[in-house]
């Protein structure tokens, strides 16, 4: 199933490859009825997300065996792949004549997964890996925004321009709105033309968030098929992560190469932490 998966996973790479530029658009609406332009970021992507979710409720079927898109056969192989990873964690006697695990009760299920090591490995990698990743997810525009403009994570600070001390610019929708419909706010004295000039940085930075998740996106697939044809996750998952450890150690000074180097290299990184993320959930 890692195949699926990694097509799930890019899936979400794309709709955000889509979203950057549509988020672009939306947050040049600052100011339209009296409302920030994330405000109009927060409603017109946050409520069909919300209709799709309470939809979901009613759409999704209860459980494998209730699913009208899988065949007999599909259904007959999950039962017994079930019954056979459940007997598999269980002392040979103990399994004899075990009820499948659907039919087993939430405790005892959870019971099960806390005396699984393996359970308890890719937690840890989970854990460490969104440590790391979600720090990239959400903060890409203003971090993309900083390479452009020589800002507070940039070797070169020459533009003068520092991190807001508004706490409500951490947050990343807020930050990406920040960077494009309020270019002034924290910096004193800009005048007309900076102020359109470090706009059109903003929509620029937004709009760049699309190639790291659209990069992601295709390694994921690639990734995934690799995987699935040499029956190997361990160097799939492992090879990756590595990669991306080392450019995240070394990016302070991979910056010092410039700002298109700076880019490529932050995409990398990006790329190489989200795409393993199929296979190490298959």
């Amino acid at each position: 199933i890692t195949v699926p998966y990694s097509l799930l996973e890019a899936s979400a790479g794309i709709a955000n490859t889509i979203g950057a530029p549509l988020a672009a658009g939306l947050l040049m609406m600052d100011g339209t009825r009296g409302w920030a332009g994330w405000r109009w970021l927060f409603l017109i992507e946050g409520l069909p997300s919300v209709c799709v979710g309470v939809a979901m409720l009613f759409i999704l079927p209860k459980d494998f065996q209730s699913a009208t898109f899988f065949t007999s056969a599909d259904k007959a192989w999950h039962k017994q792949a079930h019954v056979a990873g459940h007997k598999h964690q269980m002392p040979h006697k103990e399994a004899e004549g075990l009820e499948p695990p659907d039919n087993l009760k939430p405790c005892s299920l959870l019971m099960l997964a806390a005396r699984n090591r393996r359970v308890w490995l890719c937690s840890l990698a989970a854990f460490l890996k969104n440590a790391a990743w979600i720090g990239l997810l959400f903060w890409v525009p203003l971090i993309v925004h900083s390479v452009l403009t020589g800002g507070a994570i940039s070797a070169n600070s020459g533009s003068g321009l520092q991190p807001s001390s508004d706490p409500g610019r951490r947050h990343m929708l807020e930050a990406a709105a920040a960077v494009v419909a309020t270019p002034a706010k924290g910096v004193e004295g800009l005048s007309s033309s900076a102020s359109k000039v470090s706009r059109e940085r903003g929509v620029t930075a937004v709009l760049l968030t699309a190639i790291p998740f659209c990069t992601a996106a295709v390694t994921a697939v690639a990734l995934g098929h690799s995987s699935q044809h040499f029956q190997d996750k361990c160097r799939h998952v492992a090879g990756p992560y590595a990669i991306a450890t080392i450019l995240l150690i070394l990016f302070p000074y991979l910056m010092l190469l410039g700002r298109v180097a700076t880019f490529v290299f932050l995409t990398l990184a990006f790329t190489t932490l989200t795409a393993p993320n199929a296979i190490l959930n298959s």
